[in-house]
């Protein structure tokens, strides 16, 4: 007879799950740093700076995908555990449908961006903008759609061996930086969303085909919206601190900036495993049980492995990290100083990106939403409070670990606001 896992017996498979995803993503992590200190070699700050400010403006225009493909990695297991597995794909063939549409859109406006500075003699920017195009099929249709179908433990596997390759692939692309450049950078970029696309493409768990359904399309707009607003904020939170940089400080200093985000970046491939593989499972347990008691009681421990790893590794780099940049990175030294503030916002982030998964299953975005807001206006005080004397790249780290942790600060507030009200309603039972 064959019985289901219990939760004991379920725990140690998941963090072998995200043990092995995690190893896949710090792998990843390393080929991009790697990658990233190879390519901040190859070109100087202002270089570096143009290609940011071009591909900066992607990160705005996914803002038009409105959550109704976000809403699948909530929705898609969520009707799994429900028992409702037509209902999931018929949603998953409705968000292909937008998923596409939206990078044809897309397509067309980077079209259009490029023809204008053709038009106006600019070749770099023109081909930037045609660089774009690809990218935007990368973003909406590989990541957006794709690699968010991947839920299962063998399916997580997968997509962090997809990955890695996709990074190797990635290291080797870095001949084009070395050979030409500015235009190095932009062929580098093309050639990476292309082959990961091929991959993640050939190993799609859900094979749907693109179906317009207004009924589901207005379902998951109502679920995904919410998501979408949170996470955007979420993540746009960076562009607007790379924006406030190059508006304050010009090209240059968004170039020595890329560092940060660098360091920063490579710290966090821990937390957001945790955050990929829980997510399905959450939403599929909330499907079958509607108890954020037990969401909560599977994210505890996660949670704080994820904090106590990140800030010890955090504690490590941070005095050694100046002779890492003067060594490796001579042309970025000027960064030392935000590169080790910037580990501060590893260290928030770290319990925060696991926590939000927890708002987005239960359908409380509107609370993390809350927290994000009082996040960023923090952030924007910790900067106007010095404006306009700032001569220092560090204060704009700094300001961004202040903010990140009245956010992290913020939601562990309404967290155990949701669990006193679900102790209260299961006590009234």
């Amino acid at each position: 007879m064959n019985h289901a896992p219990t939760e004991n017996t379920q725990k140690p498979k998941d963090i072998s799950v995200v043990g092995k995803f995690a190893l896949g993503n710090q792998i990843s992590t390393i080929l991009r740093f790697i990658g990233g200190l190879l390519q901040a070699r190859f070109v100087f700050p202002e270089v570096l700076g143009k290609f940011n400010s071009i591909t900066m403006i992607l990160e705005y225009v996914s803002m038009s995908e409105l959550g109704i493909i976000s809403a699948l990695g909530r929705e898609y297991p969520y009707h799994i555990g429900k028992g409702e597995k037509e209902k999931g794909l018929a949603l998953a063939a409705t968000a292909l449908y937008w998923s596409l549409l939206l990078t044809i859109v897309s397509g067309l406006i980077m079209l259009i961006l490029s023809g204008y500075y053709f038009w106006r003699g600019d070749a770099e920017m023109g081909w930037g903008f045609i660089a774009n195009v690809f990218t935007a099929f990368y973003l909406y249709y590989s990541i957006s759609f794709l690699a968010q179908t991947y839920r299962t433990s063998h399916q997580f596997v997968t997509l962090a061996k997809i990955t890695v390759t996709q990074n190797v692939l990635t290291l080797v692309f870095l001949v084009f930086v070395y050979w030409y450049g500015f235009y190095g950078l932009l062929i580098r970029a093309v050639l990476s969303a292309i082959s990961y696309t091929i991959m993640v493409y050939r190993w799609r768990p859900i094979r749907v085909l693109p179906k317009w359904n207004w009924d589901h399309l207005k379902h998951l707009s109502k679920v995904g919206f919410p998501i979408f607003l949170m996470g955007q904020l979420y993540a746009r939170w960076t562009t607007i601190n790379s924006t406030v940089v190059l508006w304050l400080a010009g090209q240059r200093s968004l170039g020595l900036y890329a560092i940060v985000v660098t360091f920063t970046g490579s710290l966090e491939i821990l937390p957001n495993a945790i955050a990929q593989v829980f997510y399905p499972k959450l939403s599929e347990e909330y499907g079958k049980s509607n108890d954020p008691l037990k969401l909560l009681s599977m994210m505890k421990k996660p949670i704080l492995i994820s904090f106590g790893l990140i800030t010890a590794l955090c504690v490590l780099v941070f005095p050694i990290l100046p002779y890492i940049i003067r060594f490796l990175l001579p042309k970025y030294v000027d960064a030392t100083l935000a590169a080790q503030f910037g580990l501060l916002i590893a260290i928030v982030d770290s319990g925060t990106t696991p926590m939000r998964t927890i708002f987005n299953v239960i359908r409380r975005q509107d609370l993390f939403f809350y927290s994000i807001l009082s996040g960023v206006i923090a952030y924007l005080l910790a900067v106007l409070s010095i404006y306009p004397n700032i001569s220092e790249l560090y204060v704009f780290a700094l300001s961004m670990a202040f903010g990140r942790g009245v956010m992290l600060l913020t939601a562990y507030l309404f967290l155990q606001r949701i669990k006193r009200k679900a102790l209260r309603l299961r006590q009234s039972q």
